[in-house]
């Protein structure tokens, strides 16, 4: 009869180094991949959305090589890549934008309408700036002094 195997466990080991030891046996190649940024990367987005490295290269050149939304080629907050963006609902592919629209667009959670709102909102407000008269400037101490008396 066969001894059954015990699934490994931090309690097996006297510290979690030596479970990571006993780990690393078990699975040689899983940590290497680990190690390897590109492919934890590509494994993600194939994962998530079903494309290939080659698949997001020709978006990011469908694109120029700027974002989807502002036109920037800066990708921002330390990130390596366009995030691909995505419906949520369908999980459909609609494009690779930078981290500050990404982020809009989170923030607005999708909505067309709260982000026509916006839009809408800085337009009117941008519009005052533009119209509003200079108003004349206050008198002050350096009115007076200059005046002489």
């Amino acid at each position: 009869m066969r001894k059954a195997v015990l699934p490994i466990s931090v309690s097996q080991y006297k510290d979690k180094n030596e479970y990571q030891r006993q780990w690393r046996k078990l699975k040689p190649g899983y940590d290497k991949k680990m190690r390897n940024p590109e492919k934890v990367r590509e494994a993600a987005w194939f994962r998530r959305y079903g494309i290939t490295r080659e698949a997001y290269d020709q978006m990011l050149e469908d694109q120029k090589g700027c974002c989807a939304i502002c036109g920037t080629d800066e990708i921002g907050r330390g990130h390596e890549y366009f995030h691909v963006d995505h419906d949520h609902n369908t999980n459909k592919i609609r494009g690779l934008l930078c981290d500050k629209c990404n982020r809009g667009l989170g923030y607005f959670n999708d909505n067309p309408l709260t982000l026509h709102k916006a839009s809408s909102y800085i337009r009117q407000h941008l519009y005052e700036i533009a119209t509003d008269t200079k108003k004349a400037p206050k008198e002050g101490p350096d009115k007076d002094e200059s005046s002489g008396s």
